[in-house]
């Protein structure tokens, strides 16, 4: 929570709408999700 209220405030400081925050932190999160799933495969 505490990344997406910052990255809330940096997004109304620069005019965007807070839901595009939303969405973005979603696909960041997917990202490191797939890297993970790819490191650990490179591992196994």
């Amino acid at each position: 929570m505490g990344i997406r209220v910052a990255l809330q405030k940096d997004y109304e400081k620069e005019g965007l709408k807070v839901e595009n925050a939303d969405i973005n932190i979603e696909e960041l999160s997917h990202s490191q999700i797939n890297t993970n799933q790819i490191q650990k495969q490179v591992i196994l």
